[in-house]
C-alpha cells in the first residue's frame, strides 16, 4: 500500500477505536501462548503499582495450571477464555 492509502487506513481506524467505550480503570493483558513474556513483566510492574486498576488477562486455550497459579497469587485479577 502507499503512503496514502496508509495514512488513511490509520486514521479510519483510529475514528473507530474513539466511538468505543473504554474503562480507564481497566488494563488488558495479553500473550501467546499464555502468561509470560513482557506481558507478564508489565502486568507484575502494575500490579505492585496498585493503583487500583481492573487487572485483565484474555487467553487463549489457557493450560489449567497456568490459570490455576495465576489465580492463587493474584485472586482479583480476571481472566477471559
Amino acid at each position: 500500500m502507499n503512503r496514502v492509502k496508509l495514512q488513511f487506513l490509520a486514521s479510519r481506524i483510529t475514528s473507530l477505536a474513539n466511538t468505543i467505550p473504554k474503562d480507564e480503570n481497566r488494563i488488558i493483558f495479553y500473550s501467546t501462548p499464555d502468561v509470560s513474556d513482557n506481558a507478564l513483566t508489565l502486568f507484575k510492574y502494575v500490579h505492585n503499582l496498585n493503583k487500583g486498576h481492573e487487572l485483565v488477562w484474555l487467553l487463549n486455550n489457557p493450560r489449567k495450571h497456568v490459570v490455576t497459579v495465576l489465580q492463587e497469587k493474584y485472586p482479583e485479577v480476571k481472566t477471559v477464555t
